[in-house]
């Protein structure tokens, strides 16, 4: 449950009109420290969860898939640099 509820606050306060998330966020404040955004180490777990924890329970939080494909659609026109996908600013770009 804390986990669920966890990946839904990163969601509502991730604070990038881009739909990216940074590396590195202050559990205490809720402030990102980190602004770098991409696939790569220290984030790319975060979208495999996002996912996993859709397939295993679509039906009690189909909310997932939607953060998912937010957070999909943000790398995707923001990451992504002809084949290769690059870390970018999670500000406004």
């Amino acid at each position: 449950r804390a986990a669920t509820l966890s990946m839904r606050a990163l969601f509502r306060n991730r604070k990038s009109d881009v739909n990216l998330y940074g590396k590195h966020i202050n559990v205490h404040s809720g402030e990102w420290t980190e602004h770098l955004s991409g696939i790569g180490s220290n984030s790319d777990s975060f979208y495999e969860y996002l996912i996993k924890h859709y397939i295993l329970f679509p039906e009690s939080d189909a909310d997932f898939w939607n953060i998912f494909t937010s957070a999909y659609d943000g790398i995707f026109h923001h990451n992504r640099v002809g084949d290769w996908y690059t870390d970018v600013t999670m500000k406004s770009q």
